[in-house]
């Protein structure tokens, strides 16, 4: 398990990346300080879009730009830590 911050719109985004060997499992949104309803379908779509891919080099939800690229560089820094 790899803990990952970016910083965001409304703060700092906290995620888990949880790992099975060298997949991707799991990604757990610990904390944020988005807006409700605005980013919801940033953390409903890309943490799964970044397990179905298996890389953090997915799209953006239109709608929820900041939210997405957020997530998307704290997964990366999760990410980084993998040896």
């Amino acid at each position: 398990e790899y803990i990952g911050e970016a910083q965001s719109f409304g703060g700092t985004l906290r995620v888990k990346v949880t790992m099975d060997g060298d997949k991707i499992a799991k990604i757990d949104v610990l904390s944020h300080s988005e807006t409700s309803g605005i980013s919801d379908p940033a953390f409903e779509q890309i943490p799964a879009a970044i397990i179905e891919k298996q890389s953090a080099d997915v799209d953006v939800v239109a709608g929820a730009t900041k939210t997405s690229e957020a997530l998307i560089a704290a997964v990366k820094d999760a990410l980084a830590q993998v040896k």
